[in-house]
């Protein structure tokens, strides 16, 4: 599966979605938690028949949504597919996606001596270094949670 590039991506034009360090995101606004479990539920049988999994937050008003092909480390096509799936269950819901209040942090340390300080970033918040010839110096949390250094 291909990578899409940021202009591919835009072409899509998906509504309430943003593109955010790899991945397509937005906030389902549900109101309260029951609608959000039901919204959720409902992604998942989508997800689990696409055989595409998404990464979902379940709070009491919302439900954050993050697809990336983890395969890849990129938004591909599977991704455009179930972020059209998601769209169509929100509104068969009654609930709004909003791209405006999803964000994802990045941190980068402007240094010649990337060598020396990356063992660091390694070690001390757990981060693990991706296989790959196109991740360079790159260093990730392997749950996701952690700002990506």
């Amino acid at each position: 599966m291909s990578k899409l590039t940021g202009q591919q991506i835009a072409d899509e034009g998906l509504d309430g979605w943003a593109y955010l360090l790899g991945g397509l995101q937005t906030r389902i606004h549900t109101g309260n938690f029951a609608t959000g479990l039901s919204v959720v539920n409902a992604i998942g049988a989508a997800a689990e028949e696409m055989n595409h999994h998404p990464d979902l937050t379940l709070r009491y008003t919302h439900v954050d949504v993050r697809l990336t092909s983890h395969d890849v480390r990129a938004v591909t096509e599977r991704d455009i597919r179930l972020s059209r799936a998601v769209s169509a269950i929100a509104a068969d819901a009654g609930v709004r996606l909003e791209s405006s209040d999803v964000s994802r942090l990045e941190l980068a340390l402007d240094t010649p001596a990337r060598e020396s300080i990356l063992p660091f970033w390694g070690a001390v918040p757990a981060m693990e270094h991706p296989p790959g010839p196109d991740v360079g110096d790159e260093v990730r949390d392997p749950a996701d949670a952690l700002p990506a250094p």
